[in-house]
């Protein structure tokens, strides 16, 4: 469902899925220094939920928006894994930001969030809720050219991406420039 207008919409989707016979890792055996998995049939999963999202145009120049996904991952059916959530697959996630567009500046500032999620089948292995902030700026010097900065994980925020059972985490403050070079 979508409504707006030319300043402001918001868009909502809800969704049911049931995925039979799927195939997921299925862990046989663990140590504290190793995981050993098998490709496997887990049955059935069954995957409900609703995301929302929005944005308005508060100028001219000025954008905000912010999206919220919540999600309810089972595995179902016949397995022994039966009313465990599905890996890597957070309960919610949210993210906001900010765009401002002017005079051929360009700048953003975003927030990103991710609920806490399990890494593994037997639901054993958590990864941590995340929060990350990166910023943007770009400014167009002709109409082929814009060179840009960009600032990921601003706050160097340690999250993690993986439990193997060693903890991985992911990428710390990331500071990149360049030039975009568009091609007629």
């Amino acid at each position: 469902m979508l409504v707006g207008n030319a300043r402001t919409s918001v868009r909502v989707t809800g969704f049911w899925n049931r995925l039979d016979n799927a195939i997921t890792a299925i862990t046989l055996r663990t140590t504290p220094t190793q995981i050993v998995k098998q490709r496997a049939n887990a049955d059935r999963l069954k995957a409900n939920g609703v995301e929302v999202e929005g944005n308005a145009r508060l100028m001219n120049a000025l954008t905000v928006n912010a999206a919220v996904g919540v999600t309810s991952a089972h595995f179902a059916g016949n397995t022994t894994l039966r009313g465990n959530r599905v890996p890597q697959v957070p309960s919610y996630n949210f993210a906001t930001g900010v765009q401002y567009t002017q005079f051929g500046w360009t700048g953003s500032a975003q927030l990103r969030v991710t609920g806490a999620q399990f890494e593994d089948d037997l639901n054993v292995f958590t990864l941590r809720r995340a929060n990350v902030v990166d910023l943007f700026g770009s400014r167009s010097v002709t109409r082929w050219i814009n060179p840009f900065v960009a600032v990921e994980n601003l706050f160097d925020e340690i999250y993690d991406v993986g439990r193997t059972p060693v903890l991985t985490t992911g990428l710390p403050r990331t500071v990149r420039a360049g030039v975009r070079i568009f091609l007629p």
